[in-house]
């Protein structure tokens, strides 16, 4: 089972719940390959996907925090770099066969899915209400 996309998660900013809706995507298709235990290099594939997409969304993100002075840039900034040092080094893990198996690359990507929930109910959507003001 993948991660729902929910209204409950929408931030009410068009840009940021459009690059949620994907990384909810992408996440799910890299469940699915894991299950379906497709081809180590479609694996890496969606890994790698995932690791730029997630770097370009929390560019993106701290951008406009940066643009809207919203004082919790620093708590996001965090959040992001510690999130992103973890799928930077399960890409790199994996690609280098070091111990990551497809069962392995599973849990870590369901873990970063629930990661991803909790940090867009809590404080994705604190940072939208900032913005819409």
């Amino acid at each position: 089972m993948g991660f729902q996309w929910t209204d409950d998660l929408l931030t009410g900013v068009a840009d940021i719940d459009a690059q949620h809706k994907e990384l909810f995507s992408r996440i799910n298709g890299l469940i699915d390959a894991c299950r379906q235990e497709e081809d180590k290099e479609e694996i890496g594939k969606y890994l790698e996907f995932l690791r730029e997409y997630i770097a370009f969304h929390f560019a993106a993100e701290e951008r406009t925090m940066t643009e809207r002075k919203y004082p919790g840039l620093p708590e996001q900034e965090r959040e992001h770099e510690a999130f992103k040092k973890r799928v930077n080094e399960q890409y790199r893990n994996y690609s280098a066969g070091k111990g990551a198996s497809i069962q392995v690359v599973l849990a870590t990507i369901q873990s970063s899915g629930e990661w991803l929930v909790n940090h867009i109910m809590k404080t994705d959507r604190a940072m939208a209400a900032f913005l819409k003001k």
